[in-house]
C-alpha cells in the first residue's frame, strides 16, 4: 500500500521545524536569530501532482526577517525525508547561514563596537551606528592598469581600481604573496592616488649590454637593480628606468571570485568607497552613500557562496556624529573573527 502524505501533515511539519529553528541554528551556526524565521508549506515542487507520496519532492519556503535583511529561501526535500526532518535532517537549510550570521553581526558590532576603530577615545562622545555588513560584488568588466614608479624599486604595471575624477585614480600595488598566495591588499599604503592615463607600451626586459672598458651589464631583476663596483652606475640606471615590471591579470573574471585573486575583488570594493570620500571631500558636497558601495552587496540573500563563508571578508560601513556632521567610516574583518569577538558559541 502506497503512503500518501496530506497537506494537513506537511503544514504541521513547517509549524514544528519553525519552533525548532532557534535552536538548530544556535546549535550549527553559533549565532542566536536576530529577528524571525517562519517556516511554510509551498506545496510539491511540480504543480502537476495531485498526491504526494514517498518520493515525492516538497516544498519549504522559510522566510528571515531582521532590522537589516529580509528575503526568503526554497527548501526542496522528499516526502519522507521531510517526514524525518526533525529526527534525522538538520532543520534549518545551510543557504540561511550568510543571513542569520549578517543579521547577527550587524547587531552586535552597533551594541558592543566589535570593531577596534569604533573604540578610539576620539568616537567616545560620538553616536555610532552601522550602517550595512556587505560583500564585495563579482567582477563585471576587467580592470584597467597603468604603471607606477615607487620609490628605489623598479616601475611595474598596477591595476586601476576606482576612479576619482576624470584625471585621477586609485591604483593598488602589489606586494609579496602571503600564505594563502594573496598579493593585493587594501592597505594606506597600498592604495595610491595615480594620474589616471593610458600606460605605455611596456618594455621588454633589456638583455645584457657592453658598457664602458667591455663590461657588461647583467640583466635587470623584476625588483631591484643591483649597483656593483662591476657595474657602472649610469649604465645600471638605464637599464632599471628601461624595465617595466608586467602585471598579469587573469582574463577570466570568474577567478577574481576565488583565492588568491578574490583579494583584489575586495580592493576593488574598499577602492569604490575611498573614491567617493576623496570625491565629496574635494567637491564640497554631502557623502553619497548609495555610489560608495556600488561595489559591495548589502543583501546577505544576493551574496555569493563560492568561497567559505568563514574565511570572507565583510565590510562593515559605520557612521560616526549627528546629521549635522556625519562621518562615514570602512573597516574590513575576516567573518571567523567577528563571529567569535560578537561571542560565538553554542549557547548563549
Amino acid at each position: 500500500m502506497i503512503r500518501v502524505f496530506e497537506k494537513a501533515e506537511l503544514e504541521a511539519l513547517a509549524e514544528r521545524a519553525s519552533a525548532a529553528a532557534a535552536e538548530d541554528v544556535l546549535k550549527r551556526f553559533y549565532c542566536p536569530i536576530a529577528g524571525t524565521l517562519k517556516c511554510k508549506y509551498a506545496g510539491a515542487q511540480i504543480p502537476e501532482v495531485e498526491v504526494v507520496v514517498y518520493d515525492t519532492n516538497v516544498v519549504f519556503k522559510w522566510e528571515f526577517r531582521s532590522q537589516h535583511a529580509k528575503g526568503s529561501h526554497l527548501q526542496v526535500l522528499e516526502a519522507h525525508h521531510a517526514m524525518r526532518m526533525l529526527a534525522d535532517f538538520p532543520v534549518v537549510p545551510f543557504g540561511l547561514k550568510r543571513p542569520l550570521v549578517a543579521a547577527h553581526l550587524q547587531k552586535k558590532i552597533a551594541s558592543g563596537r566589535l570593531l577596534p576603530a569604533m573604540k578610539n577615545p576620539a568616537y567616545a562622545d560620538l553616536k555610532i551606528s552601522v550602517r550595512a555588513v556587505a560583500m564585495s560584488k563579482p567582477l563585471a568588466e576587467p580592470l584597467r592598469t597603468t604603471v607606477v614608479k615607487p620609490l628605489n624599486c623598479c616601475a611595474r604595471e598596477v591595476p586601476i581600481c576606482a576612479r576619482i575624477s576624470e584625471s585621477h585614480s586609485l591604483a593598488c600595488l602589489p606586494h609579496a604573496p602571503d600564505l594563502r598566495g594573496a598579493v593585493f591588499s587594501f592597505g594606506r599604503d597600498r592604495i595610491r592616488r595615480v594620474a589616471d592615463r593610458q600606460p605605455a607600451a611596456l618594455a621588454e626586459p633589456p638583455r645584457a649590454t657592453v658598457a664602458k672598458r667591455g663590461r657588461r651589464v647583467a640583466d635587470p631583476q623584476p625588483t631591484h637593480t643591483k649597483v656593483t663596483k662591476k657595474t657602472p652606475q649610469k649604465a645600471a640606471i638605464a637599464v632599471a628606468a628601461s624595465y617595466v615590471v608586467p602585471l598579469n591579470l587573469p582574463e577570466d573574471l570568474t577567478v577574481y571570485n576565488r583565492r588568491p585573486w578574490r583579494c583584489l575583488r575586495d580592493v576593488v570594493a574598499f577602492a569604490h568607497f575611498r573614491a567617493e570620500q576623496m570625491r565629496a571631500s574635494a567637491e564640497g558636497r554631502a557623502f553619497d552613500l548609495a555610489r560608495a558601495l556600488t561595489s559591495m552587496e548589502t543583501c546577505p540573500f544576493r551574496w555569493d557562496a563560492t568561497e567559505a563563508f568563514n574565511d570572507t571578508t565583510l565590510f562593515v560601513v559605520w557612521t560616526s556624529g549627528d546629521k549635522d556632521k556625519l562621518e562615514y567610516h570602512l573597516n574590513a574583518a575576516n567573518v571567523a573573527t567577528l563571529c567569535l569577538k560578537a561571542g560565538a558559541k553554542r549557547s548563549e
